[in-house]
């Protein structure tokens, strides 16, 4: 009597993908178009009101209140050269990612362009028909909707740049060296965590503990926004450090420590799953969710890791312990896919 292999679910309908060029013109214009077009646009309104807005702007706040001050000139100068900045830093951020993540980079991109223009609008907005910005007080609330803005115009971009052909493309049979499990008749599934070791933790935490000491000092002087960036700091941290990984008949899930980001290889484009020891700042510069231009990888320690090569090309690598059997299952789960 043969023994029952596992079968998967039926695959999910995956949708015809635009052009690479198509999706590249697609990230650009959504990760730095975006920005370009909401600083244009805060410029343009703080320009046409010039007349509502004192002579002396206040231009930054410290602990006892604004500490200096510009004209409405000024202010479209300076948020023009840090908003030009910021978009050549979104460029980059862009063009590192967009091989492996497109759209995780659009979205990187459009969230730190937009930010700069959102903070300007919430600063200026209570200056209007002011006589003067010398005790203009700093909006902690407009503040937290610029960042809350900022990371919601990520969001839809990231969410709005479309699938290429590549990325629908579809795996063949599994080659028959990739390794796998012994035929059961069970259904297969694996799990397991991604998480920095002790000294990567240890040396996060020295590094955030000054900035979370220096965030709650501002925070009891009334700039409370202060706490608010350390906690969205706080929390993309673990959001790229710590991950549970599951392998089932629709693929690889790795789903971050707070829900997002998540990271999905369906079962149609795994071509083989491997193992190797990886080195994150030796391989991918750093630790957490990397890129090195053809692998993408949450890779938060040295050691053993899963490396799923993707039929839309480049590999998709995580370090997690019992990697064989990870990449066993996979395996054994795509080899079932095309029977």
């Amino acid at each position: 009597m043969n023994t029952p292999t596992p079968q998967p679910h039926p695959p999910k309908p995956r949708r015809n993908g635009v052009s690479r060029r198509t999706g590249i013109i697609a990230a650009i214009t959504l990760g730095l178009g975006l920005p370009v077009l909401l600083l244009a646009g805060v410029l343009l309104v703080i320009g046409a009101n010039a007349d509502r807005l004192p002579p002396d702007i206040a231009l930054h706040w410290g602990l006892d209140g604004p500490d200096r001050f510009g004209t409405v000139g000024q202010l479209i100068r300076e948020n023009a050269v840090i908003g030009s900045l910021l978009l050549l830093i979104s460029g980059l951020t862009l063009a590192i990612t967009a091989r492996q993540s497109r759209r995780l980079g659009a979205g990187m991109a459009a969230g730190i362009g937009s930010f700069l223009p959102l903070a300007t609008l919430v600063t200026v907005l209570p200056q209007f028909d002011l006589a003067t910005g010398q005790g203009a007080p700093l909006n902690n609330w407009g503040m937290l909707a610029a960042i809350l803005g900022a990371l919601a115009i990520g969001t839809i971009a990231a969410l709005f740049v479309p699938f290429t052909r590549e990325e629908a493309a579809t795996a063949g049979p599994v080659p028959a060296s990739a390794p796998r499990l012994p035929p059961s008749g069970e259904a297969l599934t694996w799990d397991g965590s991604v998480g920095p070791t002790r000294g990567v933790l240890i040396g996060i935490t020295a590094l955030l503990l000054p900035v979370l000491l220096l965030s709650i000092w501002l925070a009891t002087a009334g700039t409370w926004v202060a706490l608010v960036i350390m906690a969205v700091t706080s929390a993309l941290t673990v959001a790229t450090l710590f991950f549970h990984l599951h392998i089932d008949a629709d693929g690889l899930t790795a789903r971050s420590a707070i829900g997002i980001p998540t990271f999905r290889v369906p079962l149609d484009q795994v071509v083989r799953a491997d193992i190797r020891t990886v080195s994150p700042f030796g391989e991918f510069g750093g630790w957490g969710y990397r890129t090195n231009g053809f692998e993408t990888g949450i890779v938060t320690r040295k050691g053993e890791a899963l490396v799923v090569e993707r039929a839309s090309g480049g590999r998709f690598v995580v370090t997690v312990d019992d990697a064989e059997t990870a990449a066993r299952t996979l395996n054994t789960l795509a080899a079932s896919r095309d029977r």
